[in-house]
């Protein structure tokens, strides 16, 4: 998806490409209510090159890699969505966002860390659970910023939160 405001509720997506759902471009602004992203062979959402968006009480399962992959310069925000046993993980953030992230459930996933900050990226992240990954809970690389905010971050195989150096996250 490239271009436009539209509005996608009650949808199963999947994929044998790259990833199931790919938003770029700072002219699409899509909304997502209610759908189930699943099997995917690579990320099962992605936002991308300047694209904003609604993302509402979704569920992202069993994909091959991260279940979110949010790029700079995206501006998104995520409700009440749930993000398990994604592969690569539930969510990367790579670069500067103004991505938020309020009552979503990461739970069971895979890679380092259930939720990864990647080198100079940014979010929110309020009243989530992040809970049972393989590795760490989170992953604040260096350079990496973002709040969090009153989650619940438990029972993951390695750390909760792992911070390496020069990271700011204010938790």
């Amino acid at each position: 998806m490239t271009t436009g405001k539209v509005s996608i509720t009650d949808c199963v997506f999947t994929s044998d490409g790259e990833c199931a759902i790919d938003i770029h471009g700072d002219t699409c602004d899509p909304t997502f209510e209610r759908c189930r992203v699943e099997a995917g062979k690579a990320d099962g959402v992605r936002f991308r090159d300047n694209a904003g968006g609604m993302f509402e009480d979704n569920e992202i399962s069993y994909t091959s890699g991260f279940g979110i992959e949010v790029t700079a310069g995206v501006s998104a925000v995520f409700v009440k969505n749930k993000v398990h046993h994604c592969s690569g993980g539930g969510l990367a953030v790579r670069g500067v966002t103004e991505t938020i992230f309020d009552d979503c459930v990461f739970h069971s996933n895979g890679g380092d860390a259930t939720v990864l900050l990647d080198e100079g990226a940014s979010t929110t992240m309020r009243g989530c659970m992040i809970r049972d990954g393989r590795g760490h809970g989170v992953i604040s690389k260096t350079g990496s910023s973002g709040i969090l905010e009153d989650n619940d971050i438990h029972t993951n195989r390695k750390s909760g939160i792992l911070l390496l150096v020069e990271s700011a996250l204010t938790v």
